[in-house]
């Protein structure tokens, strides 16, 4: 029976998958469809991330017989919930689709290693509740810097310079260099480039939409 399942699974979740990355491309041309269109497509895809996630749960459980699984997927869909809520309050003008993506590629992280450890999931899952508290810390930072596109170059200069720094004094991990070590503390500066990189995009989105209003294909491009 169980086996049936997993053959059957395999299906539904690349279905739930296409169809939600169709509606993905869809949503590329936002500015081309009504609000209405729009809304219907965030909601299918809202609606194939809940039906993936399940799905994987639920194939998951009944192959290893541990209650741990549906925990975790009821506290995964808590904090979907939680994160939407907060950043429908913090941000302005949240885009849904993005949102939607982010979700997405949480729910593959969530199920690829709650299948390989639940320890590993559990520590990942708490990863995940940090990193989205420093991404509303984040929005909520943005929200307060007025004329964000003048700051593009300040920072862009500050990744290239915690990019520089790796190169020069970082330590050798697995043949690459990716840390730096400040008094026995070990971190990796290409996470806060990371973060940098939104802020310096949200800068270059916002001007561009300063710029064109109500841009043509050709403008987007």
């Amino acid at each position: 029976m169980v086996s049936v399942l997993i053959s059957f699974s395999r299906i539904t979740i690349i279905t739930f998958v296409i169809v939600f990355t169709i509606f993905d491309f869809i949503t590329l041309f936002k500015n081309k469809i009504s609000d209405g269109v729009l809304q219907v497509c965030t909601t299918i895809q809202s609606v194939m991330l809940v039906l993936f996630l399940v799905n994987g749960s639920v194939i998951l459980y009944f192959v290893k017989q541990d209650i741990t699984v549906l925990i975790l997927l009821l506290l995964q869909f808590l904090l979907f919930i939680l994160v939407n809520f907060s950043i429908s309050k913090l941000a302005n003008y949240p885009s849904k689709e993005l949102i939607s993506n982010i979700f997405m590629i949480e729910t593959f992280g969530f199920l690829f290693i709650e299948r390989l450890s639940y320890s590993k999931s559990i520590r990942h899952f708490v990863y995940t509740i940090g990193s989205f508290i420093v991404a509303l810390l984040i929005v909520l930072i943005l929200k307060r810097i007025y004329d964000i596109q003048k700051y593009m170059i300040v920072f862009a200069s500050i990744g290239l310079i915690l990019l520089a720094l790796v190169a020069l004094i970082g330590e050798v991990e697995y043949g690459a260099k990716l840390s730096i070590s400040i008094g026995g503390l070990s971190f990796q500066p290409s996470e806060f480039v990371k973060i940098i990189l939104i802020i310096m995009l949200s800068s270059m989105i916002d001007k561009f939409n300063s710029k064109y209003p109500n841009p043509t294909c050709l403008e987007e491009f």
